[in-house]
């Protein structure tokens, strides 16, 4: 194993779902990594209009879109990016 290693990022659900009809909806995405680090990690993430499936979320119609920096501290496995819904 080699110090500067990264640690593996994935999604803890490959989908999920939310109610739309709910004040300040937010869409809470969890993020995990295979195994604690000794420091910080931070992913970058924005969000994009689904593509192929159905039903497809789209920006401006269903949630705000959205980049942001998600920070998961060291020792810790699990962190959440948040994207704010819209009640269409």
């Amino acid at each position: 194993i080699e110090d500067d290693e990264l640690p593996e990022i994935q999604f803890a659900s490959a989908t999920t779902s939310v109610a739309e009809n709910v004040a300040a909806a937010q869409a809470v995405l969890q993020v995990s990594l295979q195994g604690a680090v000794s420091s910080a990690v931070t992913v970058n993430y924005a969000t994009s209009n689904g593509g192929g499936g159905n039903p497809a979320a789209t920006s401006g119609n269903d949630y705000t879109s959205t980049s942001a920096v998600l920070t998961i501290a060291a020792g810790q496995t699990v962190g959440s990016a948040m994207i704010p819904l819209l009640d269409d």
